[in-house]
């Protein structure tokens, strides 16, 4: 038999409300790199063994950098894990990110396979 503690809610406005690591001040400082970067490209690896709060940190930051007014794209590739083709999962999380207009999504449905192509030859 195997427990899981639910999520811990992290709010838009009040990110740490219900942060009992006390996360913030670590949180800020990984906040405040990726505000330091002057538009140059950063790449972030958060290594923690399972059940450590490697998600919950990851949606603190993606709220204080919402709050300074970065746009973010959030994918959790275990919750993608059931997919056949988790690129498809990527680009929905994308497109729904980065919406053109309203009911208007960035990639449609026609040319979605278009996007896989292309995203494979590049990767």
């Amino acid at each position: 038999m195997s427990f899981r503690l639910p999520a811990i809610e992290v709010s838009d406005d009040t990110p740490f409300a219900n942060d009992a690591l006390d996360r913030e001040k670590i949180v800020n400082f990984v906040a405040g790199i990726v505000g330091d970067t002057s538009g140059h490209p950063l790449v972030l690896a958060i290594d923690s063994p399972y059940g450590t709060g490697k998600s919950t940190f990851v949606d603190m930051l993606r709220k204080v950098l919402n709050q300074k007014n970065f746009q973010t794209v959030y994918f959790n590739a275990w919750k993608a894990d059931h997919v056949s083709d988790p690129l498809n999962a990527m680009v929905a999380a994308l497109d729904e990110a980065f919406p053109r207009s309203e009911g208007a999504s960035l990639i449609s449905a026609n040319n979605m396979t278009r996007v896989i192509t292309i995203a494979g030859i590049l990767l």
